[in-house]
């Protein structure tokens, strides 16, 4: 079998994680598994700064009334 992502078929492929499964991508080679990872960190840290941010104004909001 292939990779859902590269199609790279010489591999070991892992079974991705159920809640980022799709119709068509479901197994992936370790490269592109590292890769995902690496960006789902990235958009978690992304995530966490605008939380952080709305919070922040938030409160700044509730202090003037």
């Amino acid at each position: 079998m292939a990779c859902d992502i590269c199609g790279c078929n010489d591999k070991p492929l892992e079974d991705l994680n159920k809640s980022y499964v799709t119709k068509s991508i479901k197994q992936i080679c370790s490269s592109c598994s590292k890769e995902v990872s690496d960006k789902m960190w990235e958009i978690r840290e992304v995530q966490h700064r605008m939380l952080e941010s709305l919070l922040k104004r938030f409160m700044r909001f509730k202090r003037r009334f």
